[in-house]
């Protein structure tokens, strides 16, 4: 027997069973773990390319890194000085005019002779003669002789100079024959290439020798006038007098010279340091060194004192000054006037000195090579150079002969100065700062009336430091106009083990993990840019020595944590 129901009863138990079941408003969410697309991985050597703390590609980079055998970098310049001359120490001799008058001859039968001695002292404002072997070598000048004769009877004079030498080391005289009566005639005869030996006195003598040719009824007087003229100075063998030779350009005709003045002061620009300034700030270099090299022909001993300023990235001046007890300090009374800056004199912790060695046998046709050296032993360099001067400014005064002692000085005088920079990377660091922005676009990340919502939000920062440098690092989120959207600070980044010279050893590694709030999330989509503020510091302050592959590598990824609500 079949059983059998009622369609309509059927159809009404189904419908009452989906109005039982079928929900009213359906709500489910799912939550989902992944990692956001945005995985960072840095390699930060020291020096190299466009990742590098130090970008030793860049144009102004060129030719300023040295690295020795050990390895150890340093930044090597040389840069040439344009200096005037030095001519202004060629000391100037002049002699004045002689004038002998009323030189008598008598009247006499037959020839007759008469002589008159003399000599005239030469100025020693500017050099003295100290010994017999003392000269000045002339390139240029005169001597002139001009007499009248007021005889009856024609005469010949001879003057001899044993002090004035001619170019085969005779004696100069000078003959001039048969001067009439009521005559008067004058000469001149070149000085180049002449010395004058004027012994210890400072003075030329001389000798007149006149002869009458026939016999003179009523004799008479004759009047002579010597003079050395415009004389030019090749070479000075003896004292020169003390005195001050401004190195510059006096752009105001004041006697001064500025630091400050561009007209004046000579400006070398360190290029590529200004690079690193940009990056790196607050190291404290062990043993930097700024040298000066010259060539030289002076044959005198020479203090050089100048103002030497290096201007910082932020345009503040830090002054190059001599260490306390060292032969580059400076004394107050020893600044010479003309040193100023801002229109104010120099003071000692402004100033510094350095000594020209003294050319034993100097040529006017070429100098010999010298240099000093500032360092940490003699002078402030560390300081200095730990404000990474982007430019080198420099106004000088020359002291001549400061030690008062003998010495030569040729015509030219040969000075060509030279800068030369040497900062090995053995340093100290004490919050030193260097920062890189990369792109970070998270704009996949949900907004706050989306959908879906953050859950849970972290950075892993994976490190790998080569450095013998203890970092720590900031990482700063930005939108895209650069504003800060949120940063996690004081990440520490274990430097490398030193070996006893201060280069790294053994890398340091290690990971760190550090959660955004929530209301840090609601405002990660809107990251387009992410900024690594490094902070450097030696351990303990201790000097460390920087190879050119040591680096340090980062990797850094965000984890986020997604709430998906369907409707």
């Amino acid at each position: 027997m079949k059983n059998s129901f009622p369609i309509a009863l059927i159809l009404l138990l189904a419908f009452s069973i989906w109005s039982c079941e079928q929900p009213k408003s359906p709500d489910f969410q799912v939550n989902n773990q992944f990692e956001v697309p945005l995985t960072m991985e840095k390699t930060y050597p020291f020096l190299g390319a466009d990742e590098a703390l130090i970008d030793t590609t860049s144009e102004d980079f060129e030719n300023i890194f040295d690295t020795d055998e050990d390895g150890l970098v340093s930044v090597v310049k040389e840069q040439s000085f344009n200096f005037g001359d030095l001519n202004n120490a060629i000391p100037v001799v002049n002699v004045p005019s002689i004038e002998v008058v009323n030189l008598t001859v008598p009247p006499t039968a037959g020839s007759h002779t008469v002589t008159a001695n003399g000599s005239s002292s030469i100025d020693n404002s500017a050099f003295e003669f100290w010994d017999a072997n003392h000269f000045v070598g002339m390139n240029g000048g005169e001597l002139t002789v001009g007499i009248t004769n007021d005889t009856d009877v024609s005469i010949d004079l001879e003057v001899t100079f044993p002090e004035v030498q001619d170019p085969n080391g005779s004696s100069l005289a000078i003959t001039i024959d048969n001067i009439l009566p009521g005559e008067s005639i004058s000469n001149a005869v070149s000085l180049a290439d002449h010395r004058i030996y004027a012994g210890t006195d400072n003075a030329i003598d001389f000798e007149i020798t006149v002869s009458t040719n026939s016999s003179s009824a009523q004799g008479g007087d004759i009047s002579t006038e010597i003079g050395f003229e415009s004389l030019g100075i090749s070479r000075a063998e003896g004292y020169i007098v003390p005195k001050n030779v401004l190195l510059n350009a006096d752009a105001t005709g004041d006697g001064e010279l500025d630091i400050f003045n561009d007209n004046e002061a000579e400006i070398t620009n360190i290029d590529g340091i200004s690079e690193i300034s940009d990056h790196i700030s607050n190291i404290a270099f062990s043993n930097p060194i700024l040298g000066t090299l010259y060539n030289s022909n002076l044959g005198v001993n020479t203090t050089i004192y100048a103002v030497i300023a290096g201007t910082k990235s932020n345009g503040e001046p830090v002054y190059l000054k001599g260490n306390e007890n060292s032969d580059k300090q400076v004394t107050s009374s020893e600044i010479p006037d003309a040193l100023t800056v801002n229109g104010e004199p120099a003071t000692a912790d402004q100033v510094i000195k350095f000594s020209l060695d003294a050319v034993e046998d100097p040529s006017p046709s070429e100098g010999e090579e010298g240099s000093n050296e500032f360092n940490a032993n003699n002078a402030n360099t560390p300081a200095f150079f730990s404000n990474l001067p982007t430019s080198i400014r420099f106004v000088g005064v020359a002291r001549i002969n400061e030690q008062q002692v003998e010495g030569t000085i040729v015509n030219p005088v040969i000075f060509d100065p030279s800068l030369g920079v040497e900062i090995p990377f053995n340093f100290s660091a004490d919050n030193a700062t260097y920062q890189d922005t990369v792109d970070a676009d998270l704009s996949d990340l949900p907004e706050e009336d989306e959908d879906r919502k953050l859950s849970e939000a972290a950075i892993t920062i994976n490190y790998t430091n080569g450095l013998p440098l203890d970092l720590t690092l900031n990482v700063r989120m930005l939108d895209a106009n650069g504003n800060e959207i949120t940063s996690k600070n004081d990440i520490a980044v274990n430097g490398a083990s030193t070996d006893e010279d201060g280069f790294a050893s053994d890398g340091a590694q290690s990971e760190h993990e550090i959660s955004f709030s929530e209301s840090e999330m609601s405002d990660l989509h809107r990251t387009r840019f992410m900024v690594l503020d490094i902070t450097i510091n030696t351990p303990q302050q201790e000097s460390v020595s920087i190879r050119e592959n040591d680096a340090v590598s980062f990797k850094v990824r965000v984890r986020a944590g997604i709430t998906s609500t369907i409707n």
